[in-house]
């Protein structure tokens, strides 16, 4: 009803992007940056947007826009927090993040776990991501993929697929790859080779081009004969 509404189209170019619609997505969030210069949600979906396509050098470009916002509200300050973390600075964007989540900002235990995560601290990591979840925000897939990650790396991989399920039900076309890769990369950890090798099969409908799930589907047919030739030598 009205096209000037920055929260409503904020909204929709999520759901656009969410159901892979590239060109409506950037459209909605070019108003945003239009209409509303200074709101930093509108940069930091565009970024996210470009990034998901791998459009790598057109994403920093939106992330040096925003870095032009001025202000020193604890809202203009945890989303400086969340820039210096998209541009690499974790240093900086730890510390920032910290006092914004001493502010009152507690997605900002998201943004800490992604930095524990790249420093491959994944205990901390997964805490953090826990933490977002108990102080009641809405995980979006992303989390649950970054969780599941992180059991995997810790060897629980039942805790894993706890995760990796919820974010797969979620059907969320950018996150749903990585959610079903780690997936089997789980069942592979727990020895389930056959449930596995099922995930794989739903994995290659899906993304047929994908040449590293078609060796590991090899492996995994291997797997599956060679366990069945051993449970035939014990009968």
């Amino acid at each position: 009803k009205d096209e000037k509404d920055v929260s409503a189209l904020l909204e929709r170019a999520y759901c656009y992007q969410v159901l892979g619609a590239y060109e409506n997505a950037l459209e909605d969030y070019n108003k945003v940056i239009s209409l509303d210069p200074n709101n930093y949600d509108g940069y930091f979906g565009k970024f996210s947007l470009l990034l998901e396509y791998g459009m790598n050098t057109e994403a920093a470009e939106v992330l040096a826009q925003a870095g032009a916002i001025e202000g020193d509200r604890p809202g203009d300050q945890y989303n400086k927090a969340k820039l210096h973390y998209y541009q690499g600075n974790f240093d900086t964007a730890i510390v920032e993040l910290e006092e914004s989540y001493l502010n009152g900002f507690a997605e900002a235990n998201f943004y800490i776990g992604e930095i524990y995560r790249e420093k491959k601290e994944y205990q901390k990591a997964a805490y953090y991501y826990e933490m977002f979840i108990t102080e009641g925000m809405l995980p979006g897939p992303y989390v649950y993929n970054q969780l599941g990650y992180c059991f995997i790396k810790l060897g629980d991989y039942s805790k894993a697929i706890t995760y990796l399920e919820k974010g797969i039900a979620m059907n969320h076309l950018g996150a749903k790859k990585a959610l079903m890769k780690n997936e089997i990369i789980a069942y592979e950890g727990l020895g389930e080779f056959e449930t596995a090798f099922e995930k794989m099969q739903e994995y290659i409908a899906l993304y047929p081009d994908d040449a590293e799930a078609l060796r590991e589907n090899t492996f995994l047919k291997t797997r599956i004969i060679s366990n069945e030739s051993n449970e035939d030598e014990e009968r």
